[in-house]
């Protein structure tokens, strides 16, 4: 039985019929999102918000300023996070991968460039956000909040629990066990116990964890949540993972019993895509917009093989430590190393003579000036500083270059592409190791040591690249454990479970929010929590 939703606009009927109805009539709820900029993790964020939306709920979205125009391309209400908390950036930067979170550390005399620095201030952090974030909610007065259950949106989680509003987590990594490696491969060559204990002796964390407490009563940890690899960004009503269970990175017995007896709940939806086309910066993004894509789609057309690259959206910005030019705690090349010698090996793999023949090959390069530097670039490859990933996968991809970041696995596994995967840091390094587990795809692990000077290291991984595009591009192997892949990950549910789990958290707090009481003015900046608030086209 179809499911339909009443408000003040219009009756909407929901694209999917959700597994066990909640009402037969339900009125619009008032749904809140927080999310930062980074695209691995406002992308699941901005399709669930707009599959919201479309529905006809009425949807406010925080995020940055670089993502406004990507949020208001949803339908959402934009609400501007450095106007919603001068106590955390007031006095700050607003530029770069880190922001004002980089002021922060130098603040305290700590190294931006180290991941250990970011646990360092965590409840610094929390202590200038929570004020603003309270502030929002109480104004506001959501039925429920969706958050980013990244560190980044503690804060949301936090203050939601203390106005009581239910909450929903959006965690995109590879499950509850991902942190345990992600944040561990960060940090090298420190463990997570040295780490925990680092930060528990940090005064500053330590000074604004009591105060916390006392102001707030929350109970919160000197160090690390443990035991190791713990995340207390997941107390909500349920936190919902984008992969399904058999694809998650192993949880440890220890782990999984410390989330038991915390009651936290985790829901496998699988990856949350953008119905039709992703929303990029300046809205929908079509043939006509992505050269890229126009191109894949005439190849297809006429039976052209397609090639795709793309090494994620941090190894080619200016993040200090995992960026252009970091080197990820230990590897002998850079960020731009790594991509340029990646890049020289799919042009190596597949370049053709003119653009009319061979395989077609489309590279996103990022927005680094110069990014290709001395690379020569064949007549049949099309680079473009950005590409639509979603839609290019859709189109139809042979073979997949890629970082291995958790979405642009996750995506390419539900597209049934095959990969090869060139981690740069974190969790693509584990799920580089997932796609040959899988055999899915090939990894090119990135080399470790002394910074390569004279180029022979960076010479060398180019052609291990070279070779591995070329065998996943000729054994039909790979394609055929893909599409295995595809199939376990279409039956987790996708965006309308994700929606029904929504639903559901906001029905806890009782009738609707957006049915008894007045919607914030879009027009105006009247009391602080509706500062920079803006609202998108449909």
């Amino acid at each position: 039985q179809a499911i339909l939703f009443q408000d003040r606009r219009s009756t909407c009927r929901l694209s999917a019929p959700l597994t066990a109805p909640l009402t037969p009539r339900i009125v619009a709820m008032r749904v809140v999102f927080a999310c930062g900029a980074m695209v691995g993790h406002l992308n699941p964020m901005l399709a669930l918000a707009k599959h919201l939306a479309d529905i006809g709920h009425e949807v406010h979205f925080r995020s940055m300023p670089a993502a406004r125009a990507k949020v208001e391309a949803t339908g959402a209400l934009y609400y501007d996070a450095v106007a919603q908390q001068p106590e955390f950036y007031e006095g700050r930067q607003l530029f770069g991968p880190l922001g004002a979170l980089e002021d922060l550390m130098k603040e305290h005399g700590l190294d931006a460039s180290s991941f250990l620095s970011h646990l360092c201030v965590r409840n610094i952090i929390l202590e200038q956000q929570l004020p603003g974030s309270l502030r929002f909610l109480r104004e506001v007065r959501p039925d429920v909040v969706v958050y980013d259950a990244l560190v980044s949106c503690r804060d949301v989680m936090v203050a939601a629990q203390l106005v009581g509003i239910p909450a929903v987590g959006v965690w995109s990594l590879a499950g509850p066990g991902a942190w345990l490696t992600h944040s561990a491969a960060t940090m090298l060559p420190l463990t997570l116990d040295e780490a925990h204990r680092v930060v528990a002796r940090f005064s500053p964390h330590a000074e604004a964890t009591a105060r916390l407490q006392e102001t707030y009563g929350l109970d919160l940890c000197q160090g690390l949540p443990q035991p190791a690899g713990k995340m207390d960004t997941f107390d909500a009503d349920v936190t919902l993972v984008t992969t399904c269970a058999d694809l998650q990175d192993p949880l440890p017995e220890e782990l999984a019993s410390a989330y038991a007896r915390d009651g936290i709940r985790f829901e496998c939806v699988g990856p949350l895509l953008m119905d039709g086309a992703s929303a990029n910066g300046s809205g929908r993004c079509n043939s006509a917009s992505c050269p890229g894509l126009l191109a894949v789609q005439q190849a297809r057309a006429s039976g052209r093989v397609v090639a795709f690259a793309s090494m994620g959206t941090v190894v080619t910005s200016d993040h200090s430590l995992n960026g252009w030019l970091g080197r990820s705690g230990g590897s002998s090349l850079t960020g731009q190393q790594l991509c340029r010698a990646a890049w020289g090996g799919a042009f190596d793999a597949f370049g053709a003579a003119s653009a009319e023949e061979g395989v077609l090959l489309v590279v996103s390069l990022g927005p680094q000036p110069g990014a290709l530097g001395d690379l020569s670039v064949p007549p049949n490859a099309v680079c473009l500083p950005f590409v639509d990933q979603q839609r290019m996968l859709k189109a139809g991809v042979d073979v997949f270059l890629t970082h291995g970041g958790q979405n642009s696995f996750t995506e390419a596994m539900m597209l049934a592409t095959p990969v090869v995967v060139c981690p740069g840091f974190g969790d693509q390094v584990v799920n580089s190791r997932k796609a040959e587990a899988l055999s899915v795809g090939v990894r090119i692990d990135r080399p470790e040591g002394e910074l390569d000077t004279d180029g022979a290291v960076a010479r060398q991984y180019r052609a291990d690249v070279r070779d591995a595009l070329l065998r996943v591009r000729s054994e039909p192997t790979f394609r055929h454990a893909a599409s295995r892949c595809s199939d376990r990950l279409r039956k987790t549910g996708g965006l309308p479970r994700a929606v029904e789990l929504v639903l559901r958290a906001g029905q806890r707090a009782g009738a609707p929010a957006a049915a008894g009481k007045p919607a914030p003015s879009m027009a105006g900046a009247v009391d602080s929590a509706m500062v920079g608030a803006t609202k998108g086209g449909a």
